[in-house]
């Protein structure tokens, strides 16, 4: 996707020159203060930053992961962030020749990729999310080789259930072909699959460090499969220096310290009440989310996000997304702020809508 950093940086000449804190609404980032220990823990592990992460090391936190998902340790493999993660995966599992089904829009790592042929995606428009392996299954052809959904959806945040998700897995079974679900906004949901990946040989399931645990400046993303498929990803990805150890640190941490992702979600979940009972007064249409941010139906999204980002406040304006259309047409999306941030979005939005 495109951006454009020149009217960005026009739209902050005011509120950075006049020392306001800017709030970064618009990529879904944890939008608090990392903790403490954290912190702390990373100033004495930036000691050992400079050296190559070790295959000790890169085990210990691949142990973890396995326990925080319930699967074994088998079944794992850490990529340097989940984008990389999703380019690599395809690229295996698809093959030369196979595409990837989709709902449109959705989050599109894909973009790039495909414009040089390098991952094809077949689209379609999925109208009842509650039923959505009554679409996805009649639209598998021939040359479809795996099914991307994301889970909760991104751009809206809707959430796909569990049960039409094993429709969707077992009707591939039978041509062994793919399912990923992309469990990025998973913990604000409350809901994964990814233990199902012991008795389903063709699901895998890819998550993050980036949002919910915060970590989204270190690049740190892993996929979940059955353990041959996780050989040969392995075996993409290459060596464990591929990956930071600083990075590593980070997770494992993040992994013996779960009370502090849980506590950030409970306050997003506040955040995000609070701003849906604001918006139902204000009579603004939105769409109901299960992930970290809400998207809202403006009149112009170009100039709101403008009108914003002015007020310091910057939020992802929908139109123009990958495969959007009219769907994303004068939609914004807003990653949940702090609630101490709360009062300053919700009258900038009075002002900009």
């Amino acid at each position: 996707m495109k951006t454009n950093l020149k009217t960005v940086k026009n739209d902050f000449k005011k509120v950075t020159s006049s020392k306001s804190e800017i709030l970064l609404l618009d990529l879904n980032e944890k939008t608090v203060a990392p903790p403490a220990g954290l912190v702390q823990f990373l100033k004495k592990a930036s000691a050992s930053a400079p050296a190559y992460a070790r295959v000790a090391q890169l085990l210990k936190l691949k142990e973890k992961i396995a326990k925080y998902n319930k699967v074994s340790i088998e079944n794992v493999v850490v990529f340097p962030g989940s984008f990389n993660a999703l380019i690599t995966t395809f690229s295996l599992i698809n093959g030369p020749k196979g595409e990837t089904l989709s709902p449109a829009p959705t989050f599109p790592f894909y973009e790039g990729y495909e414009k040089f042929k390098q991952i094809k995606v077949k689209k379609i428009v999925v109208k009842n999310p509650e039923k959505v392996a009554e679409e996805i299954i009649p639209a598998i052809s021939k040359t479809v080789a795996s099914v991307y959904l994301v889970n909760p959806g991104n751009p809206f945040g809707e959430l796909f259930s569990a049960k039409e998700i094993e429709k969707i897995i077992l009707a591939l079974a039978k041509e062994n072909k793919y399912v990923v679900i992309d469990e990025a906004y998973a913990e604000y949901a409350d809901q994964t699959i990814a233990s199902w990946i012991k008795k389903y040989d063709n699901l895998i399931v890819i998550k993050t460090f980036s949002k919910a645990f915060g970590l989204s400046g270190l690049r740190l993303g892993y996929v979940l499969a059955n353990p041959d498929l996780v050989v040969k990803l392995e075996n993409l990805r290459g060596p464990s220096y591929t990956l930071s150890g600083l990075s590593i640190q980070a997770g494992i941490w993040s992994l013996d310290n779960l009370e502090v992702v849980k506590k950030y979600v409970k306050q997003i979940s506040e955040a995000k009440k609070d701003l849906v009972e604001f918006l139902g007064a204000m009579n603004v249409k939105f769409k109901p989310s299960q992930a970290n941010f809400i998207a809202i139906k403006v009149n112009d999204s170009a100039l709101t996000t403008k009108k914003l980002a002015q007020a310091g406040i910057l939020v992802k304006n929908l139109s123009g997304y990958p495969d959007g259309g009219e769907l994303t047409k004068n939609w914004i999306r807003i990653t949940m702020p702090a609630l101490k941030d709360m009062s300053r979005l919700k009258s900038a939005l009075k002002k900009a809508i």
